[in-house]
């Protein structure tokens, strides 16, 4: 063989590696394009995905076993790893603020009603609707999709949820001469039923309340009132999204609080916990709380179960019924860099097969997706009267960052017209002004 064609042969194999070095460089940095395109969602890629969770569900003793096998079944279906971020229930909000803040921050945030406004405001939670798709998107009920959105784009998945609710105790129903499964439709019924529990006395001679609505001066009071108000057809906003309290239906409020507070039917600027024990202890025969607030009844008497029951909020001449929103919310971070299966794991988690799960756990909720609330199977019937509530949620119209001291204000009011003795004429003008200055 020749040196000449020894050379040329030589010369060839060498062009050949470059040409295919070449290309395989190319190759890597087209998949790292891709990969940065997919924000860091790699399909091709061996490498099992993590996301992070943050909850405090996992410290709290009775969700902790629920919430671990969660994860672990979604991985097993999916392949994709959930880690948790667990904080105390006070402290997750601030610290998830906090950690977003720095760059930091976890995939999928637990969030609450009361703390939407605050992730809304920061910047930091990212629209929901492409994420999730319209088919989920459109089955979430109508007020509810309202209440955790903003500019028409959802913000919130909705996980547990409940409106606040009339909450009874059929024995002393029984013992008032009431029909314990005909709880009242009307307001101006559940006042004569109330006058008829109140005559009652319990063993020890005290007084039976007949009925409790929470008016302290804490947030979740504040949505008590506020939620009796538009029930009565008023609202601390107006068509225009302007801040006008000094209406007909606010007003109309208002006088309902003084009346039951005239007639002794009504503890006085109660917490949700004082209407509790008094329910637990045979003392009240109606309360407003969210359902599951019943469970808190049932700790402290686990005997008085089988008398509780729950209805939907009794319609007024202007509405058939209406609450504020509570509910357990899923946010999906904006720094997020598995958006895609984040997603994938709000819709698992908000599935029917979950919550049935979650419900027969731990503590009893309203579902918020259509579908899934149409086709649950519980191991009980409890809820079953309430399970339309979701239809009377009405969405404020602004997410204020100041909202929680508008709701302690709004129970101010409500203490001013029952314990302060004042007129609601003058009290509904106060607010308006107090209102237009905490929300501007």
């Amino acid at each position: 063989m020749s040196k000449k064609f020894f050379k040329t042969m030589t010369m060839g194999i060498l062009i050949f590696v470059m040409v295919f070095s070449l290309a395989a460089c190319g190759n890597k940095d087209n998949d790292k394009a891709k990969e940065s395109d997919n924000g860091g969602n790699d399909s091709s890629s061996n490498e099992q995905v993590t996301i992070q969770f943050a909850t405090y569900g996992l410290l709290e003793k009775a969700t902790e076993k629920f919430y671990t096998k969660m994860a672990q079944d979604f991985e097993a279906k999916t392949d994709v790893k959930v880690e948790f971020v667990s904080y105390p229930y006070g402290d997750l909000k601030q610290q998830i603020l906090i950690k977003a803040n720095s760059g930091d921050a976890p995939d999928v945030v637990h969030g609450e009603s009361s703390a939407f406004s605050s992730y809304l405001n920061s910047g930091f939670i990212e629209p929901l609707d492409d994420l999730l798709g319209a088919e989920y998107v459109n089955d979430i009920y109508d007020g509810v999709r309202k209440a955790m959105s903003d500019g028409g784009k959802l913000y919130g998945a909705p996980w547990i949820c409940s409106t606040f609710l009339l909450v009874y105790n059929k024995d002393l129903f029984e013992q008032a001469g009431l029909d314990p499964n005909a709880p009242p439709k009307t307001y101006a019924e559940m006042i004569k039923y109330a006058e008829k529990i109140s005559e009652l006395k319990d063993k020890d001679g005290n007084k039976v309340f007949g009925l409790g609505s929470s008016t302290a001066s804490v947030p979740v009071s504040g949505e008590n009132v506020l939620s009796t108000m538009l029930t009565f057809g008023g609202n601390i906003y107006n068509d225009k999204g302007e801040v006008e309290v000094d209406t007909k239906g606010n007003l109309d409020a208002l006088k309902f609080y003084k009346e039951v507070q005239e007639k002794g039917l009504n503890p006085e600027a109660a917490k949700l916990k004082d209407l509790r024990n008094l329910m637990a202890i045979g003392r009240l025969g109606m309360y407003f709380d969210q359902v599951w607030g019943t469970s808190g009844v049932v700790g402290i008497n686990p005997e008085i179960k089988d008398s509780l029951a729950v209805a939907m909020i009794p319609a007024t001449d202007a509405t058939d019924g209406a609450s504020l929103l509570a509910a357990h919310e899923l946010h999906i971070m904006k720094d997020s860099k598995h958006k895609k299966e984040a997603a994938e794991f709000v819709k698992y988690i908000t599935s029917k097969e979950v919550l049935e799960e979650y419900y027969n756990t731990t503590l009893p909720f309203i579902v918020a997706r259509k579908s899934v609330n149409e086709s649950l199977n519980l191991n009980d019937n409890f809820i079953d009267p309430v399970k339309d509530s979701m239809t009377q949620v009405i969405a404020l119209a602004k997410q204020h960052s100041d909202m929680e001291n508008a709701l302690l204000e709004i129970t101010s009011a409500a203490q001013r017209v029952t314990i302060g003795n004042e007129s609601p004429e003058d009290v509904v003008k106060k607010l308006d002004d107090k209102l237009k200055q905490v929300l501007k």
